[in-house]
């Protein structure tokens, strides 16, 4: 039988306050599944009958891994019949704030597909993310002035950009648009004197992800594959001259977060792109991505990471991917309890003032440790976590799950909204005691504003009690949840901050370290430039528009570096100092 998805009963405890207004209305969940060979069989036959709704293209691929739209009954069936060995729930949080009005389907604009450019190398990169300036000059192609974005995914459910018509082949969501229709779209708003105004060519295309000055996607894609950000600079490397795919990420995620729905996404993602480069012959897939989860078991043992490796050890073309390591080293979101002969391990869990996002915690135990009981206090209340499988009420506002070796809480956005119990800003106090020497790890999610959205989702962190000598919150292990498979074609890139003397360069103070939990992956492949240097945070890239250039931080814009260099086929960092800290080395800016 299947491990329940923790999230899966915390939402049914709730009604799904957490999360968008389908199933209210419709009573489909979207889920990421892990089947049997019978479960695919079901899973066909479902589609057929129209009972289920299936991105077909991973069954076809011969994965077991798949993501499925359906109602929460067959989920229960699907289990009951032996054809399921794991879920995990692949919903988007709720908006609280923006209304993204439905859009009606409109090929607005024809074109022709330009003759093939300088793609000599026959190399497709791909970028998993938020807000593709396709027009703009960087990514427009100097033989053909056509866009170099061999293919744009809108992956919304409720797709914005008016160009296209529907998904991609064997995928039931968002809205595949060809190079074609893009280039049609910028010839009809070129001057004579070869001009393109960028804003009204994406206006006109009801491209909202990009009506800001710039954007994740944007900033991220230049330092990826812009012409003006070659590796050396001057001259036209393969990253520059190759043609890109843009995986469009749905508005809520990008908004705010959600493992199951982000997971959902990306494997979804890596399915396209893996039968687009096919289909097309290229001959070679490098494809970024900078988004994540904190949350997770960090061994590799989650059903997103075994899904990953599977999908990068699968034959066909070759397929590298590049994760982000992560921005959690110096923000308190991951710590170790050591309980040990009856002597409780307590930790704090500090809830943030005006948070309108649900906060999310998890311990994790060692598989080989005895009997661990768990005590959850907040708001003057407290219960212990005792049932399997089942959710423990600490406050309307405060629930727990366990399942198996994991215990999951949930709290309540601290920001007043209609509808939603509002949790209490401040400390919840987490209390493990075992007969037995035992070592706890906990995780706490993503919190924090994206570029070009308004909601303020803060983060939660750990605070370590007075007098308690078992607890650590520390760096080390803080890796992205996601990002600690063991397939040699994952890259996981961390960031470093510059400086004029290559000896001085050194890990920057957020960028997430290893080991993973159990000794995987020892920490970051290598690192990538991440602030140019101490007096000057970031790394400049391109805004939505030509001559827009910006400056965003972080191991995400050091992600795409890393990812330009495996596409040059560089020679990369190896043999750093410390591998768990600084990965293999660094790479030269």
């Amino acid at each position: 039988m299947a491990r329940p998805d923790p999230y899966l009963l915390h939402a049914r405890h709730t009604a799904f306050i957490d999360y968008v207004p389908r199933y209210e209305q419709h009573s489909l969940l979207d889920f990421l599944l892990e089947v049997t060979e019978s479960g695919a069989q079901t899973l066909r036959a479902w589609v057929e009958e129209g009972l289920a709704l299936v991105n077909l293209a991973h069954l076809d691929a011969g994965s077991r891994f798949v993501t499925a739209r359906m109602p929460l009954g067959a989920l229960a069936q699907l289990e009951s019949d032996g054809g399921l060995y794991a879920s995990e729930l692949a919903e988007s949080l709720r908006h609280q704030r923006t209304a993204w009005p439905k859009q009606e389907f409109a090929d607005k604009f024809n074109g022709t597909r330009p003759p093939p450019g300088q793609n000599a190398s026959g190399t497709l990169v791909g970028i998993i993310d938020d807000g593709c300036p396709f027009a703009h000059r960087e990514f427009r192609s100097g033989t053909s002035g056509g866009t170099r974005i061999a293919a744009l995914w809108d992956m919304d459910p409720n797709p914005q950009i008016s160009l296209g018509h529907a998904p991609p082949a064997r995928f039931f969501r968002g809205r595949e648009v060809s190079r074609a229709l893009l280039d049609g779209c910028i010839a009809a708003h070129t001057s004579s004197s070869g001009v393109v105004d960028e804003r009204a060519c994406y206006r006109s295309a009801n491209y909202s992800a990009v009506e800001a000055d710039v954007t994740h996607g944007s900033h991220l894609l230049g330092l990826l594959a812009g012409t003006s950000y070659s590796r050396p600079r001057g001259m036209s490397d393969p990253a520059a001259l190759a043609d890109i795919a843009f995986m469009q990420l749905p508005r809520r995620e990008s908004e705010a977060p959600a493992a199951g729905s982000l997971h959902a996404c990306i494997l979804d993602a890596l399915r396209y792109l893996r039968t687009f480069a096919e289909g097309r012959g290229y001959q070679r897939c490098v494809v970024v991505c900078s988004w994540g989860s904190q949350l997770g078991p960090h061994d590799g043992s989650s059903l997103f990471e075994r899904a990953l490796d599977a999908f990068l050890n699968e034959g066909g073309i070759p397929f590298e991917f590049v994760f982000a390591a992560g921005n959690g080293y110096d923000a308190a979101i991951h710590a170790q309890l050591r309980p040990n002969s009856g002597k409780p391990a307590s930790i704090g869990w500090v809830l943030p003032y005006g948070n309108e996002a649900p906060s999310f915690a998890e311990l994790w135990m060692d598989a080989q440790a005895g009997p661990v009981r768990i005590t959850v206090g907040g708001g003057g209340a407290s219960a212990p976590v005792t049932g399997e499988n089942s959710v423990a009420e600490v406050q309307p506002w405060l629930t727990v799950v366990r399942t198996g070796p994991c215990v999951s809480l949930r709290a309540a956005p601290t920001s007043a909204q209609t509808g939603i119990p509002v949790a209490r800003p401040g400390l919840v106090t987490i209390t493990a005691t075992s007969d037995a020497p035992a070592t706890l790890e906990g995780y706490l999610c993503w919190g924090g504003r994206n570029l070009g959205y308004a909601r303020e989702t803060k983060p939660s962190r750990w605070q370590a009690l007075a007098g308690d000598d078992d607890v650590q919150i520390t760096g080390a292990g803080s890796l992205l949840g996601d990002a600690c498979g063991a397939s040699g074609k994952l890259y996981v890139i961390g960031g470093f901050v510059g400086a004029s003397d290559p000896q001085q360069y050194r890990r920057a103070a957020y960028s997430a370290a290893g080991p993973t939990r159990g000794g995987g992956r020892s920490g970051p492949s290598f690192l990538a430039l991440s602030d140019s240097d101490a007096a000057h945070r970031g790394v400049p890239g391109p805004g939505t528009r030509s001559g827009i250039v910006t400056r965003v931080w972080g191991t995400s814009v050091a992600a795409p570096q890393g990812a330009r260099a495996i596409v040059n086929r560089e020679t990369l960092p190896a043999g750093g100092t410390n591998p768990a800290s600084d990965g293999g080395g660094f790479l030269p800016p």
